[in-house]
């Protein structure tokens, strides 16, 4: 059976959806394991789900709340290349966040 390791709740509303992030995010924001959550509230948390020495998941965190879109948050994607990640909102607008250390 497994065990819960760590718990969020940054959200106010409910999550949506669960994104696993590419690779090219972990290691570039150099936290392992990083994940978004998507949630009617409008926001996007983007979380890692281990600790600084990316073995205990105990020591997971939040990293960023991107808030301010203008409907609720359908789909992320990450760029690897420009570090952006963009946002869809059910509204049909596409926000574009760069993503710093």
């Amino acid at each position: 059976a497994g065990r819960a390791v760590n718990k969020f709740q940054q959200h106010v509303g409910h999550v949506r959806r669960l994104v696993l992030v590419s690779p090219e995010l972990d290691s570039f924001l150099r936290k392992g394991h990083i994940f978004c959550s998507l949630s009617s509230d409008r926001t996007v948390m983007i979380a890692s789900c281990t600790g600084e020495d990316q073995k205990q998941p105990e020591g997971g965190k939040m990293l960023m709340l991107l808030s301010g879109h203008s409907a609720e948050v359908i789909r992320v994607q990450y760029s690897a290349r420009s570090n952006y990640l963009f946002a869809s909102c059910r509204d049909g607008a596409v926000h574009v966040w760069l993503i710093r250390r």
